[in-house]
């Protein structure tokens, strides 16, 4: 086997640590473990901490880099289908919050129960307010 001399291009831009030539190319051990993202212009190494938390994923990551993840979310959001998918997660959002609300009102004077009723667009009977 042959070991070159590294030359100045790094996967994944400089990095620290013990330094091994494999083919010369320079293999450093990285401070902070590194994953793939290949929506990036290049696609690159980045450090797992710019990647977003994903369960479903074997290693717990999101696939995409947090800008990359954002983009698309940003463009998504902008098509007819994001939009109203969007509204309807909105819509369920504050069912869910009304529901606490409601929960705890049962010891809310009525004045803030008048208040919080206006806030979630209902009027002091209960029914929702004419949007004009």
């Amino acid at each position: 086997m042959i070991i070159e001399e590294p030359d100045d291009f790094v996967l994944g831009g400089p990095q620290r640590g013990p330094d091994l030539f494999i083919g010369g190319v320079q293999a450093s051990a990285p401070e902070e473990p590194v994953k793939w993202c290949p929506k990036c212009d290049p696609p690159r190494f980045k450090p797992i901490s710019q990647f977003f938390h994903f369960r479903r994923s074997a290693d717990g990551l999101s696939p995409y880099c947090k800008v990359c993840m954002t983009a698309y979310n940003m463009r998504y959001r902008a098509t007819a289908r994001g939009a109203f998918i969007q509204e309807a997660a909105s819509k369920a959002s504050r069912v869910r919050n009304k529901t606490t609300l409601f929960k705890d009102m049962r010891s809310a004077t009525l004045e803030e129960a008048e208040k919080a009723l206006a806030l979630f667009g209902f009027d002091p009977s209960g029914r929702p307010l004419k949007k004009s």
